[in-house]
C-alpha cells in the first residue's frame, strides 16, 4: 500500500519531484509489479530476470537504510524507521527471491 501511495503521489504532482526519484520510481514500480505477480501467480518477465532484478532491489533498500541513518534525527527514531522499512520491504524482497526461482521457487499458475 505505501508504495502504491507513493507512485501515486509522484504521478499526480503531489510531491516534488528530485533527482533520485528517476532512479526510486522505477526501482519501486517494478518491485510493486514482482509482488502483484507473486500474489497472484503470475508469470511477469523471466526468472532469469528477477533474478537479478531483487539482487538489485536488495542494494536499493539497502541504500534507503543508509539514507535514513544518515539524517539528522535521534537515534531513537532512526532505529525506528529502519525497523518499519525493513518490516514492509522485506516482504516485497522476499516475494521478488521467490519469483527468482529461488529454492522455495513460487508456483506459477498462468502466463500473463
Amino acid at each position: 500500500m505505501l508504495s502504491i501511495w507513493s507512485l501515486g503521489r509522484h504521478l499526480l504532482g503531489s510531491e516534488r519531484w528530485v533527482a533520485l526519484d528517476a532512479i526510486a520510481f522505477p526501482i519501486d514500480g517494478i518491485a510493486l509489479i514482482g509482488l502483484i505477480a507473486y500474489a497472484f501467480s503470475l508469470k511477469v518477465f523471466t526468472e532469469r530476470f528477477w533474478s537479478s532484478f531483487q539482487a538489485a532491489f536488495l542494494g536499493w533498500i539497502m541504500f534507503g537504510l543508509r539514507q535514513i541513518w544518515a539524517g539528522d534525527a535521534a537515534v531513537g527514531i532512526k532505529i525506528g524507521a529502519i525497523a518499519v522499512m525493513v518490516a514492509f520491504m522485506a516482504f516485497n524482497w522476499f516475494a521478488l527471491y521467490r519469483l527468482s526461482g529461488s529454492p522455495w521457487s513460487a508456483r506459477i499458475k498462468r502466463p500473463v
